[in-house]
């Protein structure tokens, strides 16, 4: 097990540091001691290559995934807020909630949103601050920034202050 826990915190750091030839190197290692399908290791390596930017490598491991679930999910929609691909953004949401019945979590919410506001898609905005509430997350600080930031970057000044000011 300390041998996966290594992984998993090397494999983070790979991720934040951008280390994509550590990170490659570490995959190859990975695979060749047949650990690719701990679901753990599977969803550090898409956060990795996710934070790295390297989205086809995040989403060809995520496809390998036999348990996807939140965290898979949630990694591959913040590579793909990250970079800016909205429309990955939405789809990977959609399919997460409808065809997986996966649930959202806080941080599936502010990459969403995070897409929302990049995209200038203030209807989707609109629909996800519904699904926050009804969902239980609107006071989580990340969530509500996002909402913030979002309503502010969009002009709805007065939705900006609700948010903040509950």
């Amino acid at each position: 097990m300390s041998n996966v826990v290594s992984l998993i915190c090397t494999l983070k750091a790979c991720g934040n540091m951008g280390s994509t030839f550590t990170g490659s190197k570490i995959h190859g290692d990975i695979i060749r001691k047949g650990l690719e399908r701990e679901a753990v290791i599977g969803n550090s390596l898409v956060s990795m290559y996710a934070k790295c930017g390297l989205l086809v490598e995040a989403q060809n491991v995520f496809n390998t995934l036999k348990d996807r679930d939140v965290v898979s999910w949630t990694s591959l929609i913040a590579g793909y807020a990250d970079c800016g691909l909205t429309e990955e953004v939405f789809d990977c949401f959609n399919i997460m909630m409808l065809k997986e019945s996966i649930a959202p979590n806080a941080s599936t919410f502010a990459n969403v949103l995070k897409a929302c506001r990049a995209s200038g898609a203030i209807n989707r905005g609109l629909e996800m601050h519904t699904m926050v509430n009804i969902a239980g997350f609107e006071r989580d600080p990340f969530v509500a920034s996002m909402l913030v930031d979002m309503y502010a970057i969009h002009g709805s000044l007065e939705e900006a202050q609700d948010v903040f000011d509950h």
